[in-house]
């Protein structure tokens, strides 16, 4: 009975957390209407309105995630994942590992080393030799990488305050 009860939920769980290439959730894989109604006599305590308010916050989460990373490609150059790395950064004065950058923004060290090498070339990090250990690096950001992140911070925030404004 449990192992019914497993595959039931796994099938059930599987239309929440499929991703598209691209990271775009794809709304194909949420339930329709009768597939939810189908699911609720099958198992019990399935509450549709909390399915459904799922359904449409992940939507909406994803339509705000596109359009800000819409924006911040095309007004600032970015991507999440760069900017990800920049507020890191930021945040971390004395400068991070390469390493510490992938763990901490939940990227490989190839990617890292990547998107160093980019920042870099545009004067927004440095690297330099960790003082511990000198076969490690340390990347911080430089002066113009500060001043950087100090016009877009405020930038993307104010667009995040605008699109949800009918919310709060």
């Amino acid at each position: 009975i449990l192992k019914k009860r497993k595959d039931k939920l796994s099938l059930f769980l599987r239309f929440f957390y499929v991703i598209k290439d691209g990271g775009s959730m794809n709304m194909e894989l949420f339930p329709t209407k009768s597939e939810l109604e189908e699911a609720t006599r099958k198992a019990t305590g399935i509450n549709k309105t909390a399915v459904l308010a799922m359904i449409s916050i992940s939507q909406a989460a994803e339509e705000i995630r596109t359009t800000l990373g819409k924006t911040l490609e095309s007004q600032y150059r970015l991507s999440e994942g760069k900017l990800h790395i920049l507020l890191l950064l930021y945040r971390q004065k004395s400068g991070l590992s390469p390493s510490s950058l992938a763990k901490k923004s939940g990227v490989t060290k190839a990617t890292v080393s990547v998107m160093i090498g980019r920042m870099k070339n545009e004067g927004l990090v440095s690297e330099k030799e960790n003082g511990i250990d000198r076969r490690g690096k340390q990347i911080a950001l430089t002066e113009s990488g500060r001043i950087y992140v100090d016009y877009v911070l405020p930038q993307y925030y104010l667009r995040l305050s605008q699109m949800m404004k009918n919310l709060t």
